[in-house]
């Protein structure tokens, strides 16, 4: 499949060309993109207005530069593609530069895609009118501009000019050129994934955002909040970029409700019960690749609940695990974290999605140990934990990240950290334990069969429908998710009396569930790690 802009092939798959931009069309003419029909595009309404009003701004030779900021998967790339649509059906010119995390990538990599891109969808004509001097320096970038020359000669015209003075003139270059490529036609450059851009190619950025301002261009970048610190280069670019007028800085958050089912029906979804779109919107907490990797693995596997009055199979439909592709990505991320954080995070997905230092210190058997304390740090800059107001309380930053984290976790050493945690809880209240009951109740079933069968049904006595909490929302999905209301742990020999004392005990301690605890258990298998 071939680009009718540039010539270039695509991939079959591909909704816009890599070399130029331009939406890639299907042998049948119909655009790839779903991207065309705004009922394939879900959402994002009030970033898109804001980026159309700088469209409009840069039509009108009022460039500037934009940031669309977010978690992985949240659709920072997407949103970028449908402006890109919308600015080509403006008469914009639109032409990507995608940053590279793997190693190897030369400097000025994104911006020598985006020069490439230009220079194949251009013409002879236009190419001698916008390039003009700029040749010799832009092939810098992009060595095509010029046929080959003596190695020795190229040495010998810039070995009198210094590095400060060859860097100036290199960014001088590339941004005259932009500029008067824009005044040929108006430009949108699109810079993805710019938290992987090397330094060189970030301090271009900043070159060129403060010369735009009376140009018919606009930059949009895209880039993972969560991979920024303070010692981040790109932390110093944007307070560059904000400083320059005109410059937006958009950050995406989950999807709505609404959106949420929109987002399924996209990822072929029909029948959609509004209780199956609360539980994934709930599982998910809005992220657009999460909701679609869900919805698929629902897909596939809801053929045995299909019937008649349900084709789909949706409608009572069970969340039974986390679908491999959002493990692949809660991986790639928790892979990044030492071993001994993973430990630390592995411990605390035991104690819920919100916990306090104190208590996982005390349950990983060593409250004076700083390695917790460290290992929360740097889960902390990787955004995996988020501070919480309470000094000393924490929360995953995501409730798939506790769940992956959790169901990691071996069934005995699962069942050991309960009750360990237990313990824990008892030895940190030792006045008054009775606060505590629902929570130790939950505790104690989920340590089961390895823990005290006695001393679960004694808690979750105590405890009582009268004293716990009610079921959340939560606890329910698990519920339904077990497919099964029998006790499958029950010791033998069990007198009826005890047999229903233990079903009364699941029941409280269920009901016990802090909201911020999952209690999925379905093991899923480890993610591969080279840790």
């Amino acid at each position: 499949m071939q680009c009718t802009r540039c010539g270039r092939s695509a991939l079959a798959d591909a909704r816009f060309c890599d070399a130029c931009g331009a939406p890639v069309e299907r042998h049948d003419g119909a655009p790839t993109t779903g991207l065309t029909d705004t009922e394939h595009f879900v959402g994002r309404q009030r970033e898109l207005g804001v980026l159309d009003g700088l469209l409009t701004r840069a039509l009108a030779a009022s460039g500037g530069t934009a940031a669309i900021a977010g978690e992985p998967g949240i659709g920072k790339t997407r949103t970028a593609e449908r402006l890109a649509e919308r600015a080509s059906a403006r008469g914009m010119q639109v032409y990507w530069g995608r940053c590279n995390e793997e190693p190897g990538a030369p400097p000025y990599w994104a911006w020598q895609q985006l020069l490439q891109a230009w220079l194949a969808a251009s013409d002879d004509a236009t190419l001698r009118q916008v390039v003009g001097r700029y040749a010799q320096t832009l092939s810098e970038i992009v060595p095509e501009l010029l046929e080959p020359i003596d190695g020795d000669g190229r040495a010998a015209a810039t070995a009198a000019v210094d590095a400060a003075q060859a860097r100036f003139r290199l960014f001088d270059a590339v941004v005259s050129f932009w500029k008067r490529a824009a005044a040929s036609a108006p430009l949108l450059l699109v810079f993805d994934n710019l938290h992987w851009a090397d330094g060189s190619s970030l301090r271009l950025l900043e070159f060129m955002a403060s010369a735009i301002g009376a140009s018919r261009l606009l930059v949009l970048v895209t880039y993972r909040d969560i991979e920024l610190t303070r010692q981040h280069p790109l932390s110093a670019t944007l307070g560059e970029l904000a400083r320059q007028p005109g410059f937006e800085r958009l950050r995406l958050t989950g999807l709505g409700r609404t959106e949420t089912a929109g987002v399924m029906r996209l990822a072929g979804a029909r029948a959609l019960a509004p209780a199956l779109v609360d539980a994934i919107h709930d599982q998910t907490e809005g992220n657009p690749l999460f909701i679609g990797e869900v919805t698929r693995l629902l897909l596939q596997e809801a053929h045995a609940d299909a019937s008649p009055a349900d084709p789909a199979g949706l409608r009572n439909v069970r969340l039974l695990r986390i679908p491999e592709g959002i493990k692949d990505a809660i991986g790639r991320r928790l892979n990044r974290l030492s071993e001994p954080t993973n430990r630390v995070l592995a411990a605390a997905s035991v104690i819920g999605r919100r916990f306090d230092l104190r208590l996982l210190s005390r349950l990983l058997c060593d409250a004076d140990d700083p390695g917790c304390a460290q290992a929360i740090e740097q889960a902390l800059q990787a955004r995996v934990v988020e501070s919480l107001r309470e000094p000393g309380h924490y929360q995953f930053s995501h409730a798939l990240f506790r769940e992956t984290l959790y169901d990691e976790i071996p069934g005995p050493q699962r069942s050991r950290l309960h009750h360990q945690l237990v313990t824990a809880i008892e030895a940190l209240n030792p006045d008054n334990p009775d606060h505590q009951l629902p929570l130790l109740a939950h505790h104690q079933w989920a340590a089961l069969p390895g823990g005290d069968v006695a001393r679960a049904v004694d808690y979750a006595q105590r405890a009582g429908p009268g004293r716990a909490p009610t079921a959340n929302g939560r606890m329910k999905r698990r519920r339904a998710s077990t497919g099964s209301r029998s006790t499958p742990w029950m010791p033998a020999p069990a007198s009826h009396a005890k047999r229903a004392a233990i079903c009364s005990m699941r029941s409280a301690a269920r009901s016990a569930t802090p909201p911020s605890t999952s209690t999925r258990s379905t093991p899923t298998g480890r993610r591969h790690s080279s840790r």
